[in-house]
């Protein structure tokens, strides 16, 4: 007998001899009366004892079980307990599925902040590369507007590249200044029609006439704009997840902050799941909306104060935390 028909039967046993019935004891598992004196007649051919007596009086346990008994009535309460637990601690696990880049650079960054205010939530954030087989509590997308979800915040595309790569710009008389310099492409945009390309941008702007669509194609925006962070070329990356990169100085904008474009499209929480909300999942989301809001509010902040500076030098501005989330200054 394997250990789970082995437990299996020894819960049908206890139920049969506290109930001292084979009929309440189907009725209490739901199995039939049948059953229930098949698996205990199972587990006494397996022991080779006989642990109850049958009569008119109904089912009470031989001696050999009854000693056994309050061990017997411990390990299903200990079982009972730690089902228990790992329930409670389902409950309170909420699963996030979305862009790997919206996880490394936005949420990331946050949680640790999420978790000081609701330490007994975990989040557990799966990259929408990944395969998963069970509904999932809030997937992210950057997906054009529809009614099924909830606008987080739409993102702004602008040219950013290393400090250094910028002050070789500035030296450059012409109103070709990127001609030659490496562009980094990012293909994550694509399916917007008006986020910014590398090509539309120089259609619009200048700056450049050749080679416009050639250089390193990415299809991870990180990926991307670490490639700008370590001097590789000049990428036209979202300013959410650079705002903290310019106030490190690691990225600049080598152009007027206003050379830039909001996208149609926008990060947005789905709503495809008709499952009822769990109040873990509603408070995470809560928290979710309002610090997008503070996202979308700093970038705009942050393009206003610079739409009438040439940005030779970045003038940071004070980001301003949510109230309504207790946040802080985050980017």
């Amino acid at each position: 007998m394997d250990h789970e028909t082995c437990v299996t039967s020894q819960r049908i046993t206890e139920s049969a001899v506290r109930n001292g019935s084979f009929t309440e004891a189907a009725s209490e598992l739901g199995i039939t009366p049948a059953a229930v004196g098949q698996r205990i007649k199972s587990l006494e051919d397996y022991l080779d004892t006989e642990l109850v007596l049958r009569g008119r009086d109904g089912i009470k346990p031989k001696e050999a079980l009854e000693k056994t008994l309050p061990h017997l009535l411990s390990g299903f309460d200990n079982l009972a307990k730690t089902a228990n637990l790992l329930n409670v601690e389902g409950k309170n696990t909420i699963s996030v599925y979305a862009d790997s880049t919206w996880i490394s650079m936005w949420l990331r960054p946050r949680l640790k902040r999420f978790k000081s205010i609701h330490p007994q939530i975990e989040v557990l954030a799966i990259s929408n590369k990944s395969k998963v087989s069970r509904p999932v509590d809030c997937k992210i997308a950057f997906a054009p507007a529809n009614n099924n979800s909830i606008e987080l915040f739409p993102e702004y595309l602008l040219p950013l590249a290393r400090p250094d790569n910028c002050e070789r710009l500035a030296g450059a008389r012409s109103n070709l200044k990127l001609e030659g310099f490496p562009l980094l492409h990012l293909d994550v945009y694509a399916k917007d029609p008006k986020a910014l390309n590398w090509e539309a941008w120089a259609s619009k702007y200048g700056q450049r006439k050749t080679r416009v669509t050639q250089g390193t194609q990415f299809f991870d925006t990180s990926r991307a704009i670490k490639s700008a962070c370590k001097g590789s070329g000049f990428v036209l990356g979202g300013l959410s997840y650079s705002l903290r990169l310019i106030e490190t100085n690691k990225l600049k904008p080598p152009f007027e902050v206003i050379q830039g474009a909001w996208t149609s499209h926008a990060y947005r929480l789905e709503n495809e799941d008709s499952r009822p909300t769990r109040s873990q999942v509603k408070t995470f989301r809560d928290w979710l909306t309002c610090e997008s809001k503070q996202t979308y509010q700093n970038m705009v902040k942050f393009i206003d104060k610079h739409k009438k500076h040439p940005l030779k030098i970045v003038v940071l501005i004070k980001l301003e935390p949510a109230p309504a989330c207790d946040a802080q200054n985050y980017y």
